[in-house]
This record gives structure tokens, sequence and C-alpha cells, in this order.
């Protein structure tokens, strides 16, 4: 159960933050608020492997 939330709320910070969005024009929020995040092409994949790195996620 809780790796499942976990990936749920990994999932909804990519959403939320990660994904690029149409409204502000192909970028997304970290991009429009000038943050770099530099993650690979695969952003979600990224995401997870930062997580780990950084031991969030186990």
């Amino acid at each position: 159960m809780k790796t499942a939330q976990a990936l749920q709320g990994g999932y909804r910070t990519y959403y939320n933050h990660v994904r690029k969005h149409q409204g502000l024009n192909g970028m997304n929020p970290a991009e429009v608020a000038g943050l770099k995040l530099n993650l690979p092409e695969n952003r979600w994949e990224g995401l997870i492997r930062m997580a780990i790195k950084k031991n969030i996620v186990k």
C-alpha cells in the first residue's frame, strides 16, 4: 500500500509540475517558474530516478 501511495504521489507531482502543458505554451510549470530540473527526455522515469537517488523512495 505504501508503494502504491508513493507512486501515486510521484505521478501527481509529475502531472502537475513536470508534464508539459498546452496552456503554458508547451512548457511545464517548473520551467515557467524558472526551475531547472535537469530531467532526461523521459521525465517520468527521470523523476523516479531522482527520488531514488535522493532516498525519497525506497
